[in-house]
């Protein structure tokens, strides 16, 4: 049951992989630097930032994370919304560090002009696929507490699956 997970979250992170190589201007300044191998092995902080990720699509972007969401951004939206309660169409927002998009989904879905900052590639490449590519409610499924061999009640819980994105971001 766990490698069958380990393949269906490797089937999500293959579709959020799909379309990347344009997504960055990456341009090799050195020209006699030679290629380096592509067949590179992930290091384990490289897996560490897979899991967090996976974990924060669950945080972010599917119902299961809708109370954690709640107590953290609602306060910020209504003291958004109290600050400005008739001219948000003005009002330009940035969100430093703004992980998977979801608050700044959240604050430009209310009608405020809203750029999310990022610096994990991590993120970045799961930010576009769930902002930009990930259409359909509750389209994909990941088990996000596999490497979680601790604080399980049961074996089910580390295998527990989630569905995602709980909107349609393009909406």
């Amino acid at each position: 049951d766990l490698k069958q997970a380990v393949e269906k979250n490797v089937e999500v992170i293959n579709h959020i992989l799909l379309d990347v190589d344009g997504m960055f201007e990456n341009v090799a300044h050195n020209k006699d630097a030679k290629e380096v191998d592509q067949r590179v092995r992930p290091t384990l902080v490289d897996m560490d930032k897979v899991q967090s990720t996976i974990k924060q699509i669950v945080r972010d972007w599917s119902s299961a994370g809708a109370e954690e969401r709640a107590k953290c951004y609602d306060p910020l939206l209504a003291a958004l919304d109290s600050l400005h309660p008739d001219n948000r169409h003005l009002v330009k927002v940035l969100v430093p560090g703004s992980g998977l998009g979801r608050l700044a989904w959240e604050i430009a879905s209310r009608g405020y002009e809203c750029q999310g900052s990022e610096f994990s590639l991590y993120m970045l490449f799961a930010s576009n696929f769930l902002l930009n590519k990930a259409i359909t409610v509750n389209g994909y499924t990941i088990h996000p507490y596999i490497h979680e061999f601790c604080n399980n009640k049961a074996s089910k819980d580390q295998l527990r699956q989630v569905t995602f994105p709980d909107v349609d971001a393009s909406s």
